[in-house]
C-alpha cells in the first residue's frame, strides 16, 4: 500500500522526464525532454570550445520560444525529435509576419540550427532566403552599420541631470553610469571592474586597464586611455568611494544576500528603467553610453562621426583609418570597420550630402544631418586655436596639468561634462533634431517628429 501511494504521488510531481506518466501534463513532458537535450549540449561551441554563460542562456531562450510559438500556432510537438522541416518553415513565416528584424530573424534561425544539429539533423535547418523566396532583399538584410545615433545626449536625454538622478537612486549605481559614460564599459564590465586596479596613473600611465577577469567580452584586456577630464573627475570621484580590492558592483543585494553576477545584473536593470532609460521610452539604453564614449573618441581624434553629421571630409581616407583604429581599440576591438556599429558610416553621409547638393545644384556637398564639429565652438575657440583642456592628454596637456584644473572631490562633474567634453559634443538644448525619434516618425510614415530636447 505505501509502495503503490509513492507511485502515485511519484505522477503527481511529474517526476517522468519523458512524459510517458499519463498523470503527468503533455506540456510538462516536452519541456522536460527539451531542457535534458539542452543540459547534455548547449555548453558547447560548434569550435569544440565552452561556450560563455550568456551564449547557454540565450541558446536555452530561443529554443524554448520556438516551441511555445509551435504549440501557439497549432503544432503540439510532444517528442523535440519528431521536428522536422515544416515546423522550421512554419516558425519563419511567422517571424517574418510579426515583422521581426532581418538580424533577429538570423541569429534564432542559428541557434534552431544548432538546435537540430543536437538532434542528429544537421541539414534540416536552410538559410533565411530559402524559407522566405518571396521577400525582399532588403527586408532580409542586415546592416551592422548605424543609421541613427544611439548616444544619450544626441537623442536628446541630459547626461549630468541623468547622471545626477542616478546617484540619487543608489551611489553605486551613479558610480557605474559615470564610469561607463568616462570609459566606455559594457554592463558586465562596469559592475566587475576594480577601479583601484584598472587605474595606472600611479605607475606613470595614463591608462585605465581592464583585465579579463573584468567581464571583458570575449576575454580581452584592454587599455583604456585617459584622456579628458571627466574621465579623472569621475574616477577618482569613485576611488574615494570603493576599496582598493573592490569591484564598482554591489557586495549584497538589497535584502541583504551576497550579490552574484546574475543578480547584479538584474539590480542594474532595475536601475536603469527606473532612471527611465529604456528603448520604449527614450529610444537608447545603457549600451548608449558606450556609443557616446565611442562618438567622443572619434572627435577627440579630429573627425565627426557619421551619427553626429560627419562625411568623412575632415581628413584623407587613410587618416581617418588609422583614427577608427585608435578609436576601435578603446572599445576593445581592432578592426577599423566595427566602428560603424557604433557612429555609422561617413559614407552614406557623403553619398546623400552629394546627391542633394546635386540637386539644388550647389557647388560643394553639405552634410544632410547635423553641422561639423567646427560649426559647434563658440567665436574665439576656433579649431586651430588652442581649446585648453578639452583637449586629449599630450605631453603637450599633461596628466599633472589637468589634475590641477579640476576638483574631484565631491559631485562638480555633475556640470561639467558638456563644458569639458570634446568640441562637437552638443548639449541636448542645442539639439537641431533627435535624430532617433526623426527615424521612428518617418518609419511610421508620419511627419510628428520631435524637435529639440
Amino acid at each position: 500500500m505505501a509502495k503503490y501511494e509513492r507511485e502515485i504521488d511519484d505522477r503527481k510531481a511529474g517526476a517522468s522526464k519523458y512524459g510517458g506518466d499519463k498523470v503527468a501534463s503533455e506540456a510538462k513532458g516536452w519541456r522536460d525532454r527539451v531542457q535534458e537535450i539542452i543540459t547534455a549540449n548547449v555548453h558547447k561551441r560548434v569550435n569544440g570550445r565552452v561556450a560563455s554563460n550568456r551564449t547557454m542562456e540565450h541558446n536555452a531562450t530561443v529554443i524554448f520560444s520556438a516551441m511555445n510559438t509551435l504549440h501557439r500556432l497549432g503544432y503540439p510537438v510532444k517528442n523535440p525529435y519528431n521536428l522536422g522541416d515544416k515546423h522550421v518553415r512554419t516558425l519563419v513565416q511567422h517571424w517574418y509576419e510579426e515583422d521581426k528584424a532581418a538580424s533577429t530573424m538570423r541569429n534564432e534561425l542559428s541557434v534552431l540550427r544548432k538546435f537540430f544539429g543536437w538532434l542528429d539533423k544537421p541539414n534540416v535547418v536552410k538559410s533565411l532566403e530559402e524559407y522566405l523566396p518571396g521577400a525582399s532583399p532588403g527586408r532580409l538584410t542586415v546592416s551592422s552599420s548605424a543609421k541613427v545615433t544611439k548616444s544619450w545626449s544626441a537623442n536628446g536625454i541630459n547626461v549630468e541631470e541623468k547622471l545626477q538622478q542616478a546617484f540619487e537612486i543608489d551611489d553605486r549605481f551613479g558610480m557605474m553610469i559615470g564610469a561607463q559614460l568616462a570609459f566606455g564599459l559594457r554592463r558586465k564590465e562596469v559592475i566587475c571592474v576594480r577601479p583601484w586596479v584598472s587605474d595606472q596613473r600611479d605607475l606613470g600611465k595614463d591608462v585605465f586597464i581592464l583585465f579579463t577577469r573584468d567581464g571583458t567580452k570575449g576575454g580581452k584586456q584592454r587599455l583604456i586611455p585617459i584622456e579628458f577630464q571627466f574621465q579623472v573627475q569621475i574616477l577618482d570621484y569613485i576611488k574615494e568611494r570603493v576599496g582598493k580590492r573592490d569591484a564598482i558592483g554591489w557586495k549584497k543585494t538589497i535584502r541583504g544576500e551576497n550579490a552574484d553576477l546574475e543578480k547584479n545584473v538584474k539590480r542594474y536593470n532595475y536601475y536603469m528603467s527606473k532612471l527611465g532609460i529604456t528603448k520604449a521610452s527614450c529610444s537608447v539604453c545603457g549600451h548608449g553610453l558606450r556609443a557616446e564614449y565611442a562618438e567622443n573618441c572619434a572627435l577627440l581624434e579630429g573627425f565627426t562621426p557619421a551619427t553626429l553629421g560627419g562625411i568623412g571630409d575632415e581628413m584623407t581616407p587613410d587618416e581617418l583609418k588609422i583614427a577608427k583604429i585608435r578609436v576601435s581599440e578603446r572599445l576593445g576591438h581592432s578592426r577599423p570597420q566595427i566602428t560603424n556599429s557604433y557612429f555609422g558610416s561617413a559614407k552614406t553621409n557623403a553619398k546623400k550630402a552629394a546627391a542633394a547638393a546635386k540637386v539644388e545644384g550647389a557647388a560643394e556637398p553639405v552634410p544632410l544631418l547635423l553641422t561639423h564639429a567646427k560649426a559647434d565652438v563658440p567665436a574665439g575657440n576656433e579649431p586651430n586655436e588652442t581649446p585648453g583642456i578639452t583637449e586629449p592628454v599630450t605631453e603637450e596637456v599633461g596628466m599633472a596639468e589637468l589634475r590641477a584644473n579640476i576638483a574631484p572631490h565631491g559631485l562638480a562633474f555633475f556640470n561639467g561634462y558638456y563644458q569639458n567634453a570634446p568640441k562637437g559634443r552638443k548639449h541636448p538644448d542645442d539639439l537641431d533634431t533627435i535624430p532617433a525619434k526623426t527615424k521612428a516618425a518617418a518609419d511610421k510614415g508620419t511627419s510628428d517628429c520631435v524637435d529639440g530636447a
